[in-house]
């Protein structure tokens, strides 16, 4: 390959050796003290004896570095989390756009015996390098995380090195600095690695996202997060088990959605990798010309003709983006049967599943319109209100349900006046359909793209219509609350009882009209059950993925 660019080689010396070197960059422009960042774990030598001593942070001038000139450099150790332990495997952030002059770094709590935060650091580079602003910006708690058990793989005993629970690759963007990092998780049953990925807002210190990923039996591991131009996630990293060698898969979350897509695999494994030792990170990044498209890759179990396979691996690269939807008209015939009320399209329904079934939006939940006696936001549980027969108000005793944030269905919409929830973007192909209740006519509400199904690859997935993010049309006159009657849906929550963890039992709060506690006894929680939590609360108030289900 023929180098179209000059470049510049620059070499930095260190009395100890570095692992796990990892560059950064902030929003600063060069000619206003931008700097780019390089992060290493530090150790002595010789290496299969040494022990680790610091994580280390260089900082370099970008207006002499991308000049090519001479420069002055610093390096910033002795790294401690708010607990007083070492900081171990920082990570700079890339940074994609203005973070106000500042950079910032991550790193979780790496530990034999587990942790529950991660530590944020902020850097404030000045030039030339005589004071620099280098802080511990917060401790994030984020819930309890432990050292993943290592991977099985198709046709031997060999287990492949999952690692442990340092964090691998950081990215700001929009206010929020992502990272992931794999950790043990049992999903029923047994333990296995999975991932963990986090977003957290750098305004409050929160986690905004904080979501455990895998499956059953899978092994998952070495993930990489990346958002896209839209704050929509894309994630890579490696799955195994002992009926499948080691491949390379991604998924994404689309902005605003509380559901992780299933996986899709780029590159699936050719054999067992006998030695055991797996690629430390997979990689990612935001095409530079287009901030819609993400580029992923990552190591797979490949048979390489000549090689052992001690040393079989190979490496896979793609590109990844969400695809956008139609704008043109659907030529999809569809049509309502008014005498026995029977929905018919022209063509194949594909709800992703290999048998008969029905998806309005993957995750999504059934709704129905109520009126409501006092302002109310999606996440709150709700109950009748004692004083206004009819009305709905934030639960104090008892829960009717939850207010929707993403409803895939509606019902009990006024005729003439529906809000129809549909992806942005979308033509929907049916958005009203007449049928009868017991108390009378109502309207249905439903958004069904059957063109999107249809069109493009052979295998089209109903996801694609379900990632992309509701909205309501402006036209619409009904703007009632939405309460959710059954499936999966954000909730407000507090550790008032005690913290949450994924298939607890909850209740209406005793203390936080609207808000969701643990129940510490199922058996005293009758007539008070919200649903069962998916995901963790560790303390304070949060916004949770829940399962709520009929009464």
């Amino acid at each position: 390959m023929e180098l179209q660019f000059e470049w510049h080689a620059e070499l930095f010396w260190y009395v100890d050796l570095g692992d796990y070197p990892d560059l950064g960059f902030d929003g600063i422009l060069s000619g206003s003290g931008g700097a780019v960042y390089i992060t290493s774990n530090q150790f002595t030598f010789p290496s299969t004896t040494g022990f680790f001593e610091t994580a280390a942070l260089n900082i370099l001038p970008k207006s002499a570095l991308y000049s090519g000139q001479n420069f002055n450099w610093w390096k910033v150790y002795n790294f401690f989390n708010g607990d007083g332990s070492s900081a171990y495997t920082l990570r700079a952030a890339k940074t994609i756009g203005d973070a106000s002059g500042r950079e910032y770094l991550v790193n979780t709590r790496n530990s034999f015996f587990g942790s529950s935060f991660v530590s944020l650091w902020r850097v404030i580079p000045t030039f030339p390098p005589t004071a620099t602003n280098v802080a511990l910006q917060a401790t994030v708690t984020i819930g309890s995380y432990a050292i993943p058990p290592n991977a099985p793989q198709q046709g031997c005993s060999n287990l492949l090195d999952t690692n442990d629970n340092r964090i691998y690759n950081a990215v700001w963007r929009n206010g929020r600095i992502y990272g992931a990092f794999t950790q043990s998780f049992n999903f029923g049953s047994g333990t296995v690695a999975a991932i963990r990925y986090l977003a957290i807002n750098m305004g409050t210190n929160l986690a905004e996202i904080n979501t455990v990923y895998g499956a059953d039996g899978f092994y998952y591991f070495y993930p990489a997060v990346h958002p896209n131009d839209a704050d929509d996630i894309t994630l890579v990293f490696a799955r195994s088990n002992s009926s499948e060698f080691g491949g390379v898969h991604v998924t994404g979350r689309r902005f605003g959605f509380p559901n992780t897509e299933p996986s899709a695999q780029l590159q699936a494994g050719q054999e067992c990798i006998t030695g055991g030792r797996w690629g430390d990170y997979y990689g990612i990044a935001r095409d530079p010309s287009d901030g819609s498209r993400i580029w992923v890759y990552g190591e797979w179990a490949k048979n390489v003709t000549g090689i052992n396979s001690d040393f079989d691996w190979g490496t896979q690269w793609d590109q990844t983006r969400y695809v956008a939807p139609s704008s043109s008209p659907t030529p999809a015939l569809t049509r309502l049967e008014r005498q026995t009320g029977n929905f018919f399209t022209d063509g194949t329904y594909f709800c992703g599943l290999s048998s008969g079934c029905y998806n309005a939006t993957v995750g999504a939940d059934l709704a129905e319109r109520i009126n409501v006696s006092e302002a109310v936001e999606p996440g709150h549980v709700v109950e009748p209100d004692p004083n206004q027969p009819k009305l709905y108000r934030k639960a104090r005793t008892h829960a009717s349900g939850v207010i929707s944030a993403h409803p895939g269905m509606t019902l009990a919409n006024v005729p003439g006046q529906s809000m129809l929830p549909r992806p942005k973007g979308w033509t929907s192909v049916i958005e009203e359909a007449s049928f009868s209740l017991m108390n009378g006519p109502k309207t249905l509400a439903l958004s069904v793209s059957v063109r999107a199904l249809l069109e493009g690859s052979s295998s089209p997935r109903i996801s694609q219509l379900a990632s992309l993010p509701l909205v309501y049309p402006e036209a619409s006159g009904d703007s009632r609350p939405l309460l959710a009657l059954m499936g999966r849906v954000p909730v407000k929550a507090t550790t008032e009882n005690g913290p949450i963890h994924p298939g607890d039992l909850l209740i209406v709060s005793a203390t936080h009209p609207g808000y969701a506690m643990r129940c510490a006894d199922a058996k005293s929680c009758e007539g008070a059950e919200v649903g069962k939590a998916l995901e963790a609360l560790e303390s304070g108030e949060g916004l949770i993925l829940v399962l709520v289900t009929s009464r």
